[in-house]
C-alpha cells in the first residue's frame, strides 16, 4: 500500500489487514483495532487506515487525517464517491448508516479520488444515525 502525508505506528490488538480502517483501543493499552459503525463508540473512532498487514501484537503503521491512500482492488469505489465506516468490521461503504440500520455511529471516512484511492478525512461524529 501506498500512502502521503501523516504515517503513525503502533501496535496491533488483533489481525491486520493492509487497507483495513483502525482505531486505537485507549482501553487495552492502545492497540490497533479493526473499525466499525455498529459497536461501541469507542470502536467508531477511526484513526486511520493500516498501511501493512500485521498480527496481534506486531507493529503496523497507518495514514492519518489528510493522507491518500491507494487501497487496491478491494476498495473499487467510483471517484469522488464519499465514504463512510461500515459495519464490517475495518471496512469502508459509500452508504450512510443510517440507510444500512439504526444506531450505528456517523463516521465519514474521505471520498475516493480514483477507483482504488481513498483520500482519507477522518470525521468522527459520535453521533448515532437514528
Amino acid at each position: 500500500m501506498y500512502a502521503n502525508g501523516d504515517i503513525q505506528e503502533g501496535t496491533a490488538g488483533a489481525t491486520i489487514a493492509a487497507g483495513d480502517i483502525l482505531y486505537i483501543d485507549t482501553a487495552n493499552s492502545n492497540v490497533l483495532k479493526l473499525a466499525q459503525c455498529d459497536g461501541t463508540a469507542l470502536e467508531a473512532t477511526a484513526c486511520g487506515v493500516a498501511l501493512n498487514a500485521a498480527a496481534s501484537g506486531q507493529p503496523v503503521k497507518y495514514a492519518k487525517h489528510g493522507s491518500e491512500v491507494t487501497m487496491g482492488a478491494a476498495f473499487a469505489a467510483a471517484a469522488g464517491v464519499p465514504c463512510f465506516l461500515s459495519r464490517t468490521a475495518g471496512r469502508s461503504m459509500n452508504t450512510l448508516p443510517s440507510a444500512v440500520g439504526g444506531n450505528d455511529y456517523v463516521v465519514f471516512i474521505g471520498w475516493s479520488t480514483a477507483t482504488t484511492r481513498l483520500k482519507l478525512w477522518l470525521s468522527v461524529s459520535g453521533l448515532q444515525a437514528a
